[in-house]
Protein backbone atom coordinates (compact mmCIF):
# COMPACT_ATOMS: atom_id res chain seq x y z
CA UNK A 1 0.00 0.00 0.00
CA UNK A 2 2.94 2.43 0.35
CA UNK A 3 4.77 1.87 -2.86
CA UNK A 4 4.79 4.15 -5.00
CA UNK A 5 4.02 3.05 -9.23
CA UNK A 6 6.13 3.93 -12.05
CA UNK A 7 3.77 3.28 -15.34
CA UNK A 8 5.80 2.42 -18.22
CA UNK A 9 4.27 2.05 -21.27
CA UNK A 10 4.53 2.20 -25.14
CA UNK A 11 1.45 4.47 -25.55
CA UNK A 12 2.23 7.89 -25.22
CA UNK A 13 -1.14 9.42 -24.84
CA UNK A 14 -0.74 12.57 -22.86
CA UNK A 15 -4.41 12.29 -21.61
CA UNK A 16 -3.54 9.11 -20.10
CA UNK A 17 -0.47 10.16 -18.84
CA UNK A 18 -2.44 12.62 -17.17
CA UNK A 19 -4.89 10.77 -15.85
CA UNK A 20 -2.23 7.97 -14.44
CA UNK A 21 -0.76 10.67 -12.19
CA UNK A 22 -3.81 12.00 -10.88
CA UNK A 23 -4.90 8.70 -9.86
CA UNK A 24 -1.52 8.62 -7.79
CA UNK A 25 1.00 7.30 -10.39
CA UNK A 26 3.93 8.50 -9.22
CA UNK A 27 5.61 8.69 -12.61
CA UNK A 28 4.72 7.77 -16.12
CA UNK A 29 7.46 6.99 -18.65
CA UNK A 30 7.22 5.24 -22.56
CA UNK A 31 8.84 2.93 -23.97
CA UNK A 32 12.03 2.32 -25.08
CA UNK A 33 12.67 2.64 -21.70
CA UNK A 34 15.83 5.08 -21.30
CA UNK A 35 17.87 3.78 -18.22
CA UNK A 36 19.10 7.14 -17.03
CA UNK A 37 15.40 8.12 -17.16
CA UNK A 38 13.89 5.07 -14.99
CA UNK A 39 17.26 6.01 -12.57
CA UNK A 40 16.08 9.57 -12.01
CA UNK A 41 12.39 9.00 -11.43
CA UNK A 42 13.32 5.88 -9.04
CA UNK A 43 15.88 8.61 -6.88
CA UNK A 44 13.54 11.22 -7.23
CA UNK A 45 10.86 8.86 -5.39
CA UNK A 46 13.48 7.80 -3.47
CA UNK A 47 14.27 11.49 -2.11
CA UNK A 48 10.99 12.04 -1.46
CA UNK A 49 10.60 9.04 0.57
CA UNK A 50 13.37 10.39 2.24
CA UNK A 51 12.16 14.05 3.00
CA UNK A 52 8.35 12.62 4.10
CA UNK A 53 10.37 10.78 6.57
CA UNK A 54 12.75 13.14 8.19
CA UNK A 55 9.23 15.57 8.12
CA UNK A 56 7.95 13.11 10.36
CA UNK A 57 10.28 12.68 12.74
CA UNK A 58 10.77 16.38 13.09
CA UNK A 59 6.94 16.91 13.58
CA UNK A 60 7.33 13.82 16.17
CA UNK A 61 9.59 15.32 18.09
CA UNK A 62 8.23 18.93 17.66
CA UNK A 63 5.05 17.07 19.31
CA UNK A 64 6.96 15.33 22.20
CA UNK A 65 9.11 18.21 22.64
CA UNK A 66 5.98 21.05 23.36
CA UNK A 67 3.58 18.41 24.93
CA UNK A 68 5.92 17.63 28.14
CA UNK A 69 7.11 21.15 28.57
CA UNK A 70 5.50 22.87 31.59
CA UNK A 71 4.59 26.11 29.46
CA UNK A 72 1.59 27.44 27.69
CA UNK A 73 2.60 27.02 24.19
CA UNK A 74 0.23 28.54 21.65
CA UNK A 75 1.30 29.11 17.74
CA UNK A 76 -0.95 31.90 16.80
CA UNK A 77 -1.27 32.47 12.91
CA UNK A 78 -0.92 36.20 11.84
CA UNK A 79 -4.70 36.83 11.83
CA UNK A 80 -4.62 35.80 15.48
CA UNK A 81 -6.28 32.62 15.02
CA UNK A 82 -5.01 29.92 17.38
CA UNK A 83 -3.50 27.33 15.44
CA UNK A 84 -1.80 25.53 18.63
CA UNK A 85 -2.55 25.14 21.87
CA UNK A 86 -0.65 22.68 23.94
CA UNK A 87 -1.85 20.46 26.79
CA UNK A 88 -0.05 22.83 29.42
CA UNK A 89 -2.05 25.45 28.16
CA UNK A 90 -4.89 23.37 28.40
CA UNK A 91 -4.18 22.53 32.43
CA UNK A 92 -3.50 26.49 32.99
CA UNK A 93 -6.64 27.98 31.06
CA UNK A 94 -9.08 25.11 31.44
CA UNK A 95 -9.58 25.31 27.44
CA UNK A 96 -9.41 22.26 25.28
CA UNK A 97 -7.12 22.53 22.15
CA UNK A 98 -9.66 21.81 20.37
CA UNK A 99 -12.21 24.52 21.97
CA UNK A 100 -9.46 26.60 20.65
CA UNK A 101 -7.94 25.68 17.62
CA UNK A 102 -9.32 28.17 14.73
CA UNK A 103 -10.39 30.98 18.18
CA UNK A 104 -8.95 34.24 17.86
CA UNK A 105 -6.25 34.58 20.79
CA UNK A 106 -7.83 37.93 21.65
CA UNK A 107 -10.57 35.71 23.68
CA UNK A 108 -8.05 34.70 26.66
CA UNK A 109 -7.51 38.31 26.78
CA UNK A 110 -10.51 39.21 28.35
CA UNK A 111 -11.19 42.72 28.85
CA UNK A 112 -7.83 43.73 27.50
CA UNK A 113 -7.83 46.34 24.35
CA UNK A 114 -8.06 44.19 21.22
CA UNK A 115 -5.39 46.49 19.83
CA UNK A 116 -2.90 45.57 21.90
CA UNK A 117 -2.85 42.24 21.14
CA UNK A 118 -2.52 43.16 16.82
CA UNK A 119 -0.02 45.59 17.96
CA UNK A 120 2.11 43.10 19.57
CA UNK A 121 1.65 40.49 16.10
CA UNK A 122 2.41 43.44 14.30
CA UNK A 123 5.68 44.14 16.38
CA UNK A 124 6.50 40.22 15.98
CA UNK A 125 5.82 40.40 12.87
CA UNK A 126 8.00 43.18 11.73
CA UNK A 127 11.01 42.09 14.16
CA UNK A 128 10.92 38.93 13.98
CA UNK A 129 10.76 37.90 17.88
CA UNK A 130 9.42 39.63 20.93
CA UNK A 131 10.64 39.07 24.38
CA UNK A 132 8.72 40.02 28.12
CA UNK A 133 5.38 40.67 27.23
CA UNK A 134 3.09 40.89 29.83
CA UNK A 135 -0.92 40.20 29.48
CA UNK A 136 -3.39 39.00 31.96
CA UNK A 137 -5.31 36.24 29.99
CA UNK A 138 -8.93 35.16 31.69
CA UNK A 139 -9.42 31.56 32.42
CA UNK A 140 -12.73 29.55 31.39
CA UNK A 141 -13.41 29.58 35.28
CA UNK A 142 -13.39 33.04 35.28
CA UNK A 143 -10.04 33.41 37.09
CA UNK A 144 -7.17 35.87 35.48
CA UNK A 145 -3.33 34.96 35.51
CA UNK A 146 -0.26 36.89 34.33
CA UNK A 147 1.69 35.26 31.78
CA UNK A 148 5.14 36.17 30.42
CA UNK A 149 4.74 36.13 26.83
CA UNK A 150 8.07 35.27 24.55
CA UNK A 151 7.28 35.29 20.81
CA UNK A 152 9.35 34.21 17.58
CA UNK A 153 7.76 34.54 14.41
CA UNK A 154 8.43 31.68 11.60
CA UNK A 155 8.00 31.47 7.97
Amino acid sequence: PNGDVIIITGYGDFERAVTALREGAADYLLKPINAESLRASVGRLSQRRWLARAKARSEEMFRHLVEAAPSVIVIVRPNLDCYYFSPHAEKVTGYSAKEMVGRPIRSLLGEHDPATADRVMQELLKKGELWGQEAEIVCRDGTRRWLMWNGRAIE
